[in-house]
């Protein structure tokens, strides 16, 4: 991410929305990957891992979103076709849903947005934490990859890199 959002979470001591930069594939949110650094980002950035409580994450709803549904309707960055998908899995509220793919241009790097919905200032309870260093190797090889994989209470059909999409 960019230093200046970087700023803006170590002053509010949690994530808090980013600007509206771009298209969006997955929507509106903060976009992650697994590990440190997998996301290209800009110049001026830092490398963040973002931690949550747990039980609450555990309790969070999650969803793969393919790039179309199996009608063929696409999905990424179509807000209005993702909405209804997210739906028909069985969600009642598309914007508290956190979003799993695979990034468009790099299908071999798993992404997964945090809605807006799930920081303090949206309103969720998920006691989000992060860790910000202008470096991957600040890091000392304290953050493990995530498996989103393992995760409990996902829905839709897993996407796995490069064979999926």
């Amino acid at each position: 991410m960019n230093s200046a959002q970087a700023k803006e979470w170590k002053s509010a001591g949690t994530v808090v929305p980013g600007k509206k930069i771009g298209q969006r594939q997955l929507g509106e949110g903060q976009y992650t990957t697994p590990g440190i650094g997998q996301w290209p980002g800009p110049m001026d950035r830092q490398f963040c891992a973002i931690s949550a409580n747990a039980n609450a994450w555990n309790q969070a709803e999650k969803a793969w979103i393919p790039a179309a549904d199996t009608s063929g309707n696409k999905l990424w960055e179509n807000p209005i076709n993702m909405d209804m998908y997210i739906k028909k899995l069985g969600f009642k509220d598309p914007e508290k849903v956190a979003r799993m793919s695979v990034i468009k241009g790099m299908e071999d790097t798993l992404q997964m947005v945090i809605p807006d919905a799930f920081t303090k200032k949206g309103g969720g309870n998920l006691d989000l934490k992060f860790e910000c260093h202008p470096n991957v190797e600040d890091f000392n090889g304290n953050t493990p990859e995530v498996d989103y994989y393992s995760w409990k209470g996902v829905k839709g059909e897993p996407i796995h890199p490069n064979t999926d999409c």
